[in-house]
């Protein structure tokens, strides 16, 4: 698929080798930044009247540590969509697939990546996954929470 960065003269200008956003295909990934006036570059201090800040209320969980082994050969399927747009996402030898429920219709499997699906939305655009992780360091687990977008 071709690849187009995105750019703008509205918003502070990308640092490093990071770009504002880059397309691929019919998906945009944008990145976060930091608060920076586009113009002068210079850092907001304060926030705009009738901001404010929200301080999320985490529970406690579960953590991911180096001596727990993570089973990633399988996991249960989940339904996503309803009727004739109803799919499975299945979890099998550490691949997630994304498989029709009918079978009638020409709705083919979609390969949707490396790992175990934990949860989706309702409609499995969005799958949260446990993935291999690329370049895993000596300290950590090698496997991490990704976030899959899925494109149909």
């Amino acid at each position: 698929m071709a690849r187009e960065i995105i750019a703008t003269p509205n918003a502070p200008k990308a640092i490093g080798t990071y770009s504002q956003a880059v397309k691929v295909g019919k998906t945009v990934y944008v990145s976060g930044q930091i608060a920076l006036d586009p113009k002068t570059g210079a850092l907001h201090g304060s926030l705009p009247a009738g901001a404010r800040l929200v301080v999320p209320d985490w529970k406690t969980g579960p953590t991911i540590d180096i001596s727990i082994p993570v089973d990633m050969t399988a996991a249960p399927n989940i339904q996503v969509g309803t009727g004739a747009n109803g799919m499975i996402i299945e979890s099998a030898r550490g691949i997630i697939t994304l498989r029709p429920v009918a079978s009638t219709g020409n709705a083919q499997p979609i390969t949707v990546g490396p790992g175990i699906a934990l949860a989706a939305t309702a409609t499995g655009r969005f799958i949260l996954a446990l993935a291999p992780r690329q370049k895993a360091g000596q300290y950590d687990h090698p496997v991490e929470l990704v976030v899959y977008t899925v494109t149909r």
